[in-house]
């Protein structure tokens, strides 16, 4: 998908991504732009390691949306104050960015019994901050039999911190 010149907020965190994913060493990760269906411009960050969360971004005029690991996600809107008191959506997107690449982070992952997803939880510490980060519902018969596992991501770079 092309990138849309006149929207600035959307150029602004290409941007802001492209310069955070050249300070990663070679090959750590990969940035790949519209792969999704999305009227805005999507992009997905694989990392090289199989241990660290994959990260996709979903923008738009009015903001972006962030999924992590398995599928928690979290939306932030443009006008910024989101997480970060005082700080633009761009520069909170890059902070979570920065979190997810130095790993040390679990997501709990609920299946049913078919192992679909059925909900997704993690906690990122951003800047002496947690935020939850989810995603899902509610079982549609409790009593069905469902699991909980608790995947643990690396960093980007090396072992968890």
């Amino acid at each position: 998908m092309a990138v849309n010149p006149s929207l600035g907020f959307e150029v602004e965190v290409l941007s802001q991504v492209r310069r955070l994913m050249e300070s990663l060493p070679p090959l750590a990760a990969r940035l790949e732009l519209g792969r999704d269906q999305h009227p805005g411009t999507s992009f997905r960050i694989i990392p090289s390691r199989a241990g660290a969360a994959p990260i996709l971004v979903m923008i738009s005029e009015s903001g972006a949306a962030i999924s992590v690991g398995k599928g928690s996600y979290r939306e932030l809107h443009s006008s910024g104050s989101n997480i970060l008191p005082g700080r633009p959506c761009s520069s909170e997107l890059i902070a979570i960015c920065e979190a997810v690449f130095r790993g040390g982070f679990e997501e709990k992952v609920v299946r049913d019994r078919n192992a679909e997803i059925i909900s997704t939880s993690l906690s990122l510490s951003i800047e002496g901050r947690h935020v939850v980060f989810g995603s899902g519902g509610i079982l549609k018969n409790p009593f069905q039999k469902h699991t909980v596992e608790q995947v643990g991501y690396c960093s980007y770079l090396g072992e968890a911190v």
